[in-house]
């Protein structure tokens, strides 16, 4: 640490030259810096007390994770449980302190009073190693996706354990009815709790929570001394294989790392927090003294057979117990609130908020968002079946890297130019070993949860998977002959469901033949997407933009096989001859594990929501493009006038042609504009091979802030989610649609070629300068560019009535159709809801500002959902319970690292794109 600090390091705003010795550095560092204090300079408008910091970090840590401590400990044994609680609680103690004392060195550096969660992981990040700085605009959105992830999970928990709780003492004296109608009943409370706006008016509320739960942990060790415990038949140390579950159980429950830095920056002295005896070490002491005794005493008491909660090893019937039920439902009821801080801190204050800031309704929309955010908690809560899994499951996935590896990383990175010898090399090896530890347990937490969740007999969670009974609640499926037969003995109906072949039942009108539908797969794949491709690769580089894109292309093809497979087997299941996207989710959805059963209703309608975004957003582009280039052309010769007049030109006809009813007389039309694009794109590229391209000033790999822009616009290119399956399903041999030389692999192969073609070529010849369609790349004034405009034009123009057969598809055929059913002017309304869909699409069309970006924004946003994450989601549902062994963990880990991938795609290219489409505007 004595070298010259080289050019990687001048991004820190405080490096006076690149030569300059560290130490010295450092010490006028020290005397610029040496005056400013953070705490000094913080300005908050309700400022609490140590007391009541205190309260709130005692009632933000004490929540439904200590009743799971007993089932903790028994998952781990008493003597490495009450070891593992007291080293868990002192590693977590130890990474909030880095934390805090991280967030004081950055806001002493960067003279600012306080920092965030995220921003302090974005400003350490931003003074780290030189690998770690590219990362740095990503960690805090990183840390928020984690952080609203975990308090979203814990409040959903807490409605479920209110909800719970409730119904447990109230079957006694009334009617038994479903939990879902005590969690509604605490809805509108819940509301109005949660518009408190700041930490000091809650303090009356955590003070009386606190009591009550003291009281009511009181009443569960007065059962626990009463009942006994003892040592024998209980085990010291347990089986290795559920340490993972005691691990992920204690981290949930200890781990306040969500409400630390708001709290500590609401003190009236935050100095006093983190201290030795501040409010940071009493209070997770007593946390962790509390949380080891009960779950000790529990273990001791109830043994292996002790539930995931502990109160429901409590006698039902007697009042004490009761009492203790409801005494802790409403002190959850209380704590929601802290839990609920962090999230509307989130996304209220660093998001949505400053959107509103010199509006002058921002309060009102700010409960708005409070209600919102509630209401979406309570949604959610109805998916949260199993209390002690999930709990293990946040604490594994959550904490363990916001709680241990994140703050470890932070310290890494906020030091790495300011210590030497050996302390650099301990803090080095520290960390590495808290981030490995925390790795550990979250990979190991996270798998075995899920081993547990398909293990047969184990989890209540889900049904046996071969050879147990099928229970009442797998009756919905429609291959299941009864609820006392088991799986083995359904031989009869596989072999009944085999011999039906849904391809075999197709009534179609109007089936189109292989070439047409060919055809159609084309044109709905080629639009105005292509012509954003050099934008795309000039996002990436050229080779990395290379690889990508056809690595991108074989997912999405891939994911469209698996969506034609499992129809087919779904159609086979229900002897239905075909099914849509929305239908194929939630039928497949429908015979999943059991909490996604749950979900099988909505899946439908969420497919058809994105669905019509997405082509509503292309109908739109389609519009405002073909508007844009008659205009460019129509400039060099009349007055120019809006484009909004030339985009009112084609409406009418617009309307016209969108009322062919069948793919089959669209088919000639589609061939029309197959002709006019091939020959718009071989202009095109005449212009880009006679400009003449070079590798010279080329980035092979670019910057990676870009990249997320690169993934939305060629998944929006290549995708064609959206018309695959009203393109198989109308076809007279649907059957050669997937095959391996089918015509959606040489559909799909051609428009993977010549996307990646024209987008290399088109970067390579224009570089950075290219524009986000590249024919605004083309010299305005000749002739053959100007054909070109208006060429392609037309063939949008054409290829509109396609990605408008989908949406149409949708509403009319799906939903508004059957309220029209044996009417006599049915046909009527149908034309009228044509009409009214074209009229939307061109109004809509007029609030697009920025073709590029909102190609960008619909691919990341829809198509990630649509074209992948979905796709694996009902691959892996379809075949939950048929698959076993190797082909079943191959599947869900396939499917997994699937999801992964586009949901990554999905929160980078859509926060990129509204990002750079907010400054656009501006």
């Amino acid at each position: 640490m004595t070298l010259a600090v080289k050019g990687e390091y001048l991004n820190t705003g405080f490096v006076p030259d690149c030569t300059i010795d560290v130490k010295r550095r450092e010490a006028k560092e020290n005397e610029s810096r040496g005056l400013y204090d953070p705490y000094a300079h913080r300005k908050v408008s309700h400022p609490t007390t140590n007391w009541e910091t205190l309260i709130h970090l005692l009632k933000g840590s004490c929540g439904t994770g200590i009743l799971a401590m007993p089932k903790a400990i028994s998952n781990s044994g008493y003597v490495i449980g009450t070891i593992g609680t007291f080293a868990i609680g002192f590693i977590c103690t130890y990474c909030i302190h880095l934390l805090i004392n991280c967030e004081y060195e950055l806001c002493k550096r960067r003279k600012v009073p306080s920092l965030t969660y995220p921003g302090i992981a974005e400003e350490a990040l931003a003074e780290g190693p030189k690998p770690l700085r590219k990362l740095a605009s990503y960690a805090g959105h990183f840390v928020n996706v984690f952080l609203l992830i975990y308090q979203f999970g814990t409040c959903c928990v807490y409605i479920v354990f209110i909800g719970v709780n409730i119904q447990a003492v109230a079957n006694q004296y009334v009617t038994e009815i479903a939990v879902e109608y005590y969690m509604l009943m605490i809805l509108l409370p819940l509301i109005l709790v949660n518009w408190i706006r700041n930490l000091k008016t809650l303090a009356p509320l955590s003070t009386f929570a606190n009591f009550i739960t003291v009281g009511s942990f009181a009443i569960v060790l007065y059962y626990l001394f009463t009942t006994g415990f003892t040592f024998e038949d209980r085990e010291a140390v347990a089986n290795v294989k559920t340490l993972p579950l005691f691990f992920g159980t204690v981290l949930f429950s200890l781990e306040a790392i969500g409400v630390i830095i708001p709290l500590e920056n609401e003190m009236k002295s935050p100095k006093s927090f983190g201290s030795a005896f501040g409010v940071l070490n009493v209070g997770m002491g007593s946390i962790v003294l509390l949380y080891a005794v009960i779950g000790l005493l529990g273990y001791l008491t109830y043994g292996s057979s002790v539930e995931g909660s502990i109160t429901l090893s409590l006698p039902k019937e007697d009042v004490a117990a009761q009492v203790c039920k409801l005494a802790l439902a409403l002190a959850m009821f209380l704590t929601y609130t802290v839990q609920y801080y962090v999230a509307i801190d989130i996304t209220w204050t660093q998001y949505l908020g400053t959107l509103f800031e010199d509006n002058r309704r921002k309060r009102v929309y700010e409960y708005g968002a409070r209600t919102i955010l509630v209401l979406l908690t309570f949604v959610l809560a109805v998916s949260v079946p199993a209390l002690d899994l999930f709990i293990s499951f946040f604490g594994a996935l959550s904490l363990s890297l916001v709680g241990i590896a994140v703050p470890a990383m932070i310290e890494t990175c906020t030091f790495w130019y300011h210590r030497q010898g050996w302390r650099f090399y301990f803090m080095v090896i520290t960390n590495v070993s808290l981030i490995a530890f925390s790795l550990l347990g979250l990979v190991a937490g996270t798998d075995n949860i899920f081993i547990n969740l398909t293990k047969p007999l184990t989890s209540f969670l889900l049904l046996p998977k071969m050879s147990v009974a099928v229970k009442k609640e797998y009756q919905n499926s429609a291959f299941m002959p009864d609820c006392d037969i088991e799986i083995k003995g359904c031989n009869s109906q596989e072999n009944e469901r085999k011999d039906y072949d849904p391809y075999a039942h197709r009534n179609v009108a109007h089936p189109t033949t292989n070439w047409e539908t060919l055809i159609h797969l084309l044109k709905g794949s080629c639009g105005t997407g292509i012509l954003a491709m050099p934008k795309a690769i000039s996002h990436s580089g050229y080779v990395l933009g290379t690889v990508a894109t056809f690595a991108i292309g074989l997912i999405c093809t891939y994911c469209i096989h698996l969506l034609l497979k499992c129809e087919y087997e779904l159609c086979k299941r229900r002897k239905i001859p075909s099914l849509t996207y929305p239908g194929i989710a939630e039928e497949a959805l429908g015979e999943g594990p059991k909490f996604m059963r749950k979900l099988a209703p909505y899946s439908g309608h969420f497919v058809n929501v994105f669905l019509l975004i997405y082509q509503f957003g292309i109908c739109c582009v389609y519009i405002v493009f073909i508007g844009v280039n008659i205009q460019a052309v129509a400039n060099q010769y009349v007055t120019p006038i809006a484009v909004e007049y030339y985009m009112l030109m084609i409406l009418l006809p617009l309307i016209l042609v969108n009322w062919i009813r069948n793919l089959k007389m669209l088919a000639p039309l589609s061939t029309f504009a197959n002709i006019i694009t091939v020959g718009s794109f071989g202009i095109v590229l005449y212009y880009i091979f006679t400009k003449g391209f070079t590798f010279e000033g080329r980035e092979p790999v670019a910057d990676v802030k870009t990249l997320p822009l690169f993934f939305g616009t060629v998944l929006f290119s290549l995708e064609a989610i959206g018309v695959i399956l009203p393109l198989e399903n109308e076809m007279k041999t649907p059957q050669s649609f997937g095959g391996t030389c089918g015509v959606l692999n040489a559909g799909l192969s051609v428009v993977l070629a010549l996307y990646l073609g024209l987008g290399l070529f088109g970067y390579l010849a224009y570089g950075n300068q290219v524009e986000g369609s590249i024919t605004l790349n083309l010299v305005a004034t000749d002739i053959l560019a100007q054909i070109l405009k208006i060429s392609l034009a037309l063939a949008i123009f054409i290829t509109y009535t396609i990605q408008y057969y989908v949406a149409i598809d949708i509403t009319w055929t799906q939903y508004l159709s059957p309220k029209f059913e044996g009417k006599p002017r049915k046909e009527v309304w149908e034309y009228v809801t044509r009409t009214v869909l074209v009229l939307l699409t061109f109004i809509l069309a007029v609030t697009v500002p920025a073709l590029d970006l909102f190609i960008s924004l619909f691919g990341a946003l829809c198509l990630s959902a649509l074209g992948i994450t979905i796709p694996a989601a009902i691959e892996t549902s379809t075949y939950w319970y048929t698959r076993d062994g190797f082909s079943f963990y191959f599947m869900v880990v396939k499917n997994a690292a699937l999801i992964v991938f586009s949901l990554l795609g999905l929160v980078a290219g859509t926060y990129i794109s509204l990002r750079d489409i907010i400054v656009e505007f501006s």
